[in-house]
């Protein structure tokens, strides 16, 4: 018999995403401040390395005055006029000579100490900057894409609830725009990021923003605000771009926010028409570097919130 999902408790799915948000976000933090702390005690070290190798310099001259003044004093000797031998009382000298000696020794076992310190501290950092980096590629990459599996798998199973009595889902498929086999639909290979071709994600870093005089700060924001634009790269990072990447087109973001119950100034049809639609980032590539075209702002957004890669569609620029 056929009988309909009872889905229970989707706030607990939810609840997960949220808190994978705050765990990327508190483990990116977490790596920052680690990160500058090692550097901040390696700077700390280099400096007292400086300061001893300093030191160790000073006090070797001031062994050499110190032995110096021993071989003058000892060469002050004479003789009297019966020919003995006066030897000069030169222990004055020999104690400074022997201090010299041991203030110079311990400047130089503060050097070899503050060296060995800097060794064993690059040799750690750098095996906990291997694991670091491992873990700093599973938040940027893999915890976005769960995340974003995880707010899209939330808002079908919603629109399941709220639209799809059990009683109809039993007896026959739903149907409408909101229908939940309209959303978990797989594309058609032929279907596969339908409209979206010729867009292709763009390194932010190679961008020229020389061109962008006209954009400073979120003042120069008017037909949308700065605040809008950060929302929307939100939208784009968590729900958009990885239904995209699964072959999904406007229809499904039109019928997510239909199933959302927002509005089109709110919903995802607009995020993904504003970087795979017409609207799209538009560049010309020049070599490694890209000139802006259309886009701006959002590139401008990107830029501030250290987004690395964009949606754009690119001409290239005639040789």
């Amino acid at each position: 018999m056929n009988t309909g999902a009872n889905v229970h408790a989707i706030h607990v799915l939810e609840d997960l995403r949220s808190a994978l948000v705050r765990f990327r976000t508190e483990s990116q933090d977490a790596l920052r401040v680690i990160e500058q702390e090692t550097r901040r005690t390696l700077e700390f070290l280099a400096e007292a390395e400086a300061r001893w190798k300093g030191e160790v310099q000073r006090r070797e001259e001031v062994v050499r005055r110190a032995a110096s003044a021993l071989a003058r004093c000892q060469a002050s000797g004479y003789c009297d006029q019966e020919g003995r031998y006066h030897p000069p009382d030169c222990r004055a000298q020999e104690q400074a000579l022997l201090r010299a000696k041991r203030d110079l020794a311990e400047a130089q076992a503060k050097l070899r100490a503050v060296r060995e310190w800097i060794r064993l501290v690059q040799q750690t950092a750098e095996e906990y900057r291997k694991e670091a980096r491992r873990l700093a590629g599973l938040l940027n990459e893999d915890l976005p894409k769960a995340t974003g599996q995880l707010a899209r798998k939330v808002a079908i199973l919603q629109i399941y609830t709220d639209t799809a009595p059990l009683a109809a889902w039993n007896s026959a498929p739903v149907k409408g725009p909101a229908s939940f086999a309209a959303l978990s639909h797989q594309a058609d290979v032929s279907d596969v990021h339908a409209g979206t071709t010729d867009v292709q994600l763009v390194r932010v870093s190679q961008v020229i923003m020389d061109d962008m005089e006209h954009v400073s700060g979120p003042e120069d924001f008017h037909k949308i605000s700065y605040e809008e634009m950060k929302q929307g790269f939100h939208k784009l990072r968590e729900v958009v771009q990885p239904a995209v990447e699964e072959g999904h087109n406007v229809d499904y973001f039109r019928d997510l926010d239909q199933g959302l119950g927002v509005d089109y100034e709110h919903g995802y049809q607009r995020v993904y028409e504003a970087f795979y639609g017409d609207s799209a980032i538009r560049l010309e590539k020049s070599g490694d570097v890209y000139r802006v075209i259309n886009g701006a702002h959002r590139l401008w957004v990107a830029n501030q919130l250290n987004i690395q890669n964009v949606p754009a569609r690119v001409i290239e620029a005639d040789k």
